[in-house]
């Protein structure tokens, strides 16, 4: 059953201006996440979908203030590309503690906006 929906939008530009300050983006993504989004060509597309997606999962959780730093939450990719949310203790807890039992998400970016889409499921 569905337990909870989130949706953010970002624009990239947000993200362009920030590729060089590297005490920014370590406050938001975890080192997994520089290390993905630094590589693809399109780094500011990456990064603002990854912030979109850590804004739809607090949505999705239905917590206006989530007691985690958002670089402790990480969007990881699959051997097939899709991007999931990466399970690590602090985030299990939460998890745990609301009664969820799995998490989806989605990830796009288009025409200079990244969006994310997260359901939480129990």
């Amino acid at each position: 059953m569905i337990k909870g929906l989130g949706i953010d939008i970002c624009q990239v530009d947000r993200f362009n201006r920030h590729l060089t300050n590297q005490n920014f983006l370590k406050k938001i993504f975890s080192p997994g996440e520089l290390a993905y989004c630094l590589n693809k060509a399109d780094s500011a597309a990456s990064f603002a979908a990854r912030f979109a997606a850590k804004e739809s999962l607090i949505k999705a959780l239905a917590i206006s203030k989530l007691k985690l730093e958002l670089n402790v939450l990480e969007v990881a990719i699959n051997d097939s590309g899709a991007p999931y949310w990466q399970i690590n203790n602090e985030l299990k807890l939460w998890l745990h503690t609301l009664s969820i039992n799995k998490l989806h998400l989605s990830l796009s970016h288009e025409a200079g906006m990244a969006i994310a889409i997260t359901i939480a499921e129990n």
